[in-house]
């Protein structure tokens, strides 16, 4: 009996918590203006990740606003850079993000292009505020984007620690690409 009560306690809030988060999703105005940082050379994000990725295309990304800086270069210095991965992209948020990635970090190999801006590119968001949400399409969008460029994406947060390079266990052979 108690099972069911759960149940339907379990099912009674997300019902009124859905209508709420497509409420928010649908209302949130996005603030896009796609232009890279001034220090980086890559004209648009596709050049950005072509530079980026590996011979085949692979490539991963980490979405990066001022607000989580030191997270980003945490994980390159501690992650990335150790492990020998190179085909990654930090994708800015907000007009200053890459430009503190490139003063924080220790190396200049730390690439990053300022995909979009935000109003909220400052401040930590509150999970599932109108903030947080705008900032995870942003994500979505920028997955969709190189992915339609025909990119494969390894999205990344930046609260991970990679102890190798991933890429190699995620790769297709070849030879199962041509029996498809």
């Amino acid at each position: 009996m108690k099972e069911r009560q759960l149940l339907l306690l379990t099912v009674t809030v997300l019902g009124m918590l859905v209508p709420i988060l497509v409420y928010q999703i649908v209302t949130t105005p996005l603030v896009r203006s796609q232009t890279p940082c001034k220090h980086s050379d890559n004209r648009t994000y596709v050049h950005a990740l072509i530079r980026n990725s590996s011979p085949d295309r692979y490539i991963i990304l980490a979405l990066v606003d001022a607000a989580f800086v030191d997270m980003a270069v945490c994980l390159y210095e501690t992650s990335l850079r150790p492990n020998g991965i190179d085909n990654f992209l930090f994708v800015g948020v907000g007009r200053r993000t890459c430009e503190m990635m490139a003063n924080a970090s220790t190396s200049s190999n730390c690439p990053c292009y300022h995909y979009v801006d935000d109003v909220a590119t400052e401040k930590a968001s509150v999970y599932m505020s109108s903030d947080f949400i705008r900032k995870m399409n942003i994500r979505t969008d920028m997955i969709i984007e190189a992915l339609t460029a025909g990119f494969t994406v390894l999205h990344t947060d930046l609260d991970v620690v990679f102890f190798r390079n991933p890429l190699p266990h995620l790769k297709v052979p070849v030879a199962l690409h041509l029996e498809s």
